[in-house]
């Protein structure tokens, strides 16, 4: 069955006309000097990083889902399902409030939309001037989403995760989803935000495998109803230790599959806080295997510093990782691809928004996963994929 075979309501059937447009993709020289950028760049993980600019991207306010995803399996998740107490989460909101971004999130394997609590961390999150990312699956949206409007002083981002632009693939990568309850509640939040005004970013965030490949460039247009289209991510599907089995099956560039280690998380300024105050080197940590120390104990500064996380650096770096760690059996497609992959689709946004048209587009995303099936195409191959 086509792309287009999904149920797709007559009100929502969309165009990019009234989308913002960045105009002025200045010329290829751009975009074959980032291009070069990426192709020659050396990924150099130091064993100490500088902590003067540490930021602490999440806080696991809950980590049960109301939905489980083909490439997350969240149900695959030991860890218990409480939610953070307020005394712990203010506790870590002032250590953020401490920080020079000032600016965090909600999640990391959970729907924060689901926490009983919401009110309580927003308010919370207000009192200390403490900025947040907000990202949902969107379907509980209706019922919390004149809750949300009350926070947009706090609420930098929203950030919707939706994986497919018609029913049947939507359903089929988000199991346990309801396409026409998503769509529902994406029409209200469109009309209540003025179209996206009321939040200062609004973006849609979706992974690409075999599973979506056929409908890209209509994806594109399809979303950039409730995100602009400059927003909306494309993500190549990465691995998920200890399950990697969509990720290998449904990859579309399998001759790219490279180990992910080491792992710019564990090397990054970036502390991942689970709902029981641990910090953990991976936003997917579903046992609590790579924890390595706790917020209610230590600052942010002595974790990233701590003898455990150094051991974790330590390991990767030497190429030593134990069989049984869950970094072992960590996969990606090249980063060098999937950043690459990230320019060719802003460079189609740039060059094409304003005159989308989704069977052109999807012929151009077809050549660029034909161009990619055997290695990396060279600089002139590769910027024919954004020219008029």
């Amino acid at each position: 069955m086509g792309f287009l075979s999904g149920v797709v309501p007559q009100s929502v059937k969309t165009s990019v006309k009234n989308m913002p447009v960045v105009k002025n993709w200045r010329d290829s020289k751009d975009f074959g000097r980032r291009y070069d950028e990426i192709v020659n760049s050396v990924y150099d993980p130091k064993l100490i990083q500088p902590v003067e600019d540490l930021d602490i991207a999440e806080i696991e306010i809950n980590r049960n889902c109301n939905i489980n995803c083909v490439m997350c399996n969240t149900s695959m998740s030991t860890r218990p399902q409480f939610n953070m107490d307020m005394e712990l989460f203010e506790h870590i909101v002032k250590h953020t409030k401490s920080q020079a971004k000032g600016f965090t999130a909600l999640h990391t394997i959970g729907e924060p939309l689901m926490n009983n609590n919401l009110p309580q961390y927003l308010e919370i999150l207000r009192k200390h001037g403490v900025r947040i990312r907000l990202s949902t699956n969107g379907l509980i949206l209706h019922k919390r989403l004149d809750l949300l409007l009350e926070f947009t002083d706090i609420i930098e981002e929203v950030r919707f995760s939706i994986d497919g632009a018609s029913k049947e693939t939507y359903e089929l990568i988000r199991r346990g989803g309801n396409w026409e309850r998503l769509i529902t509640n994406m029409e209200e939040f469109r009309e209540k935000t003025l179209e996206g005004t009321a939040f200062r970013r609004v973006k849609i965030g979706s992974i690409v495998s075999m599973d979506v490949q056929h409908e890209l460039g209509y994806h594109l247009q399809f979303w950039s109803r409730y995100a602009p289209m400059k927003h909306i991510e494309l993500t190549l599907v990465s691995g998920l230790s200890p399950d990697n089995s969509y990720f290998l099956t449904r990859s579309i560039l399998k001759k790219h599959i490279v180990p992910w280690p080491p792992c710019y998380m564990l090397f990054g300024p970036a502390l991942h806080i689970l709902n029981d105050g641990r910090a953990t080197a991976c936003c997917r940590d579903y046992n609590g295997d790579l924890t390595y120390g706790n917020i209610r104990d230590s600052t942010p500064k002595e974790l990233l510093n701590c003898d455990n996380v150094l051991e974790l650096r330590r390991q990767h770096l030497e190429n030593r990782i134990p069989e049984e760690s869950l970094c072992a059996n960590c996969y990606c497609v090249d980063p060098k691809v999937s950043s690459l992959f990230k320019l060719f689709v802003t460079g189609l946004i740039r060059r094409f928004s304003d005159n989308w048209s989704a069977p052109r587009m999807q012929i151009r995303f077809n050549e660029f996963f034909d161009m990619f099936a055997e290695g990396i195409p060279d600089r002139d191959r590769f910027s024919t994929l954004i020219r008029g």
